[in-house]
């Protein structure tokens, strides 16, 4: 629950700063350096996403990486492998078998 607080209050100042036109504040404050290399681990299992991600016929796999959100908001993921590929929308499988199947 501390993680996703902690992901969520830091989405939220990233984004507000963004619409508001801060970005020269956070350049000024060091924030996307303080961020960089930042990862969000959570080892869970959430019924109601796995429910979500069955219903939109998402493949299971090991490892998995799944970001659920409950607004409007889009939010995008993207994974680096091992080997450097990077998968995301708009690359959405990678040479070493890596895929994003649900959007």
């Amino acid at each position: 629950m501390g993680v996703r607080l902690l992901f969520g209050a830091i989405g939220l100042a990233v984004a507000l700063g963004a619409a508001l036109g801060l970005n020269a504040l956070f350049d000024a404050l060091n924030t996307r350096a303080l961020l960089a290399g930042t990862q969000v681990l959570l080892f869970d299992t959430d019924d109601e996403v796995v429910e979500r991600l069955q219903e939109a016929g998402a493949q299971f796999g090991d490892p998995q990486f799944s970001l659920a959100w409950n607004n409007l908001n889009d939010l995008d993921l993207h994974v680096i492998d091992p080997a450097g590929n990077h998968i995301w929308y708009r690359q959405r499988t990678s040479p070493t078998g890596g895929e994003l199947d649900v959007d």
